[in-house]
């Protein structure tokens, strides 16, 4: 529009223009169809011209007035059926895939214990950050939960499923079928952070002596995890290390086995009511099966079990039955199954 407007003003200059082209080149005065094709050039050169000065403001209000498109977060992005003419394509699609649906879930954990992600990713003191981080993020879990986790996790599942039925061989298929296990798992922290959710709420948007600090030290445990497996995907993979997972998973457990001794010792101390304790007790079980689920996927999905370093470490790392006895208790299972 500008450029027309300026070329009514200067059409005289634009006609003398075309006929000094034109002659310039060998056009006939009376080749109209030429001499319209010279204009046009003409015309769009000086609309080139006039609109550089300001192109970074016109891209400014483009930019502003026309945002762009919201990714949709609930719909699987890499398992498409094109993916299964290479068995190797198949594996690294999964794996994507999985990230993504990790991506989605941390969203909901972060957020499903009133914190944010950007808060606890650049928190020099983590338990502090939590400690400030007493309201409320408004939103409705359960339906995030069956768009951005469910609907993807069922996606994996299918895709998996499929997988099987071709002619993968068979060392590809566990490594498969292990992706399949860490979305599980995945999936299992998801949902316990969602049991977690209501009470962690409740006895932490204002001081409530003793409960407070309870729940704020789950709120901090899971967060510290997050945190911890962000810098293990960040890292270098040929210098990631297994050994701090173990060093957390026996952390986990032993604060796992001492929570009913504290809170026996809290009640019968009279500092905290009996029905908060129970309460709690649940709400730590589904805590600390969400950290072992974390800590699970993190091991499986980012350990490359086949080179060097992680065949020593394999080596070095704690076994289940070594846990056990530097525990000396027994390993509790997680809380349900995937609905």
């Amino acid at each position: 529009i500008v450029t027309a407007t300026v070329t009514i003003i200067l059409i005289n200059q634009f006609v003398w223009a075309v006929d000094r082209i034109s002659s310039g080149v060998g056009i006939a005065d009376d080749d109209f169809t030429l001499k319209l094709a010279v204009f046009h050039t003409l015309f769009n050169t000086f609309g080139v011209v006039l609109m550089l000065p300001f192109l970074r403001q016109y891209i400014g209000f483009l930019v502003h007035t026309i945002p762009e498109p919201e990714e949709d977060l609930s719909k699987p992005k890499f398992l498409t059926d094109a993916v299964y003419e290479f068995p190797q394509t198949v594996e690294v699609a999964l794996r994507r895939e999985v990230k993504h649906l990790y991506d989605n879930a941390v969203e909901l954990i972060v957020h499903g214990l009133n914190l944010r992600r950007h808060d606890i990713f650049e928190a020099k003191d983590i338990e502090a950050t939590v400690a400030a981080s007493v309201r409320p993020v408004e939103f409705d879990i359960d339906e995030r939960y069956e768009a951005r986790i469910k609907t993807l996790y069922s996606a994996i599942i299918e895709f998996t499923t499929r997988a099987g039925a071709t002619d993968i061989r068979e060392d590809l298929m566990d490594d498969i079928y292990a992706l399949r296990d860490v979305a599980g798992q995945i999936v299992h922290a998801v949902k316990a952070v969602k049991h977690l959710r209501r009470n962690a709420t409740q006895y932490t948007e204002r001081p409530q002596g003793i409960a407070t600090e309870l729940y704020n030290q789950l709120r901090t445990e899971i967060a510290r995890i997050l945190v911890e497996i962000r810098k293990l995907e960040l890292a270098d993979p040929d210098h990631r290390s297994s050994l701090w997972l173990d060093e957390e998973r026996i952390q986990v457990e032993s604060d796992a086995r001492d929570t009913n001794t504290r809170i026996e010792n809290l009640i019968r101390e009279h500092r905290l009511d009996p029905s908060v304790a129970t309460s709690f007790l649940n709400d730590s079980g589904y805590a600390y099966s969400a950290m072992r689920d974390l800590l699970g996927a993190a091991r499986a999905y980012y350990i490359e079990t086949e080179d060097a370093l992680a065949e020593v470490e394999r080596i070095l790392a704690l076994d289940d039955d070594e846990l056990l006895e530097a525990l000396g208790t027994n390993e509790s299972d997680g809380p349900g199954t995937i609905s």
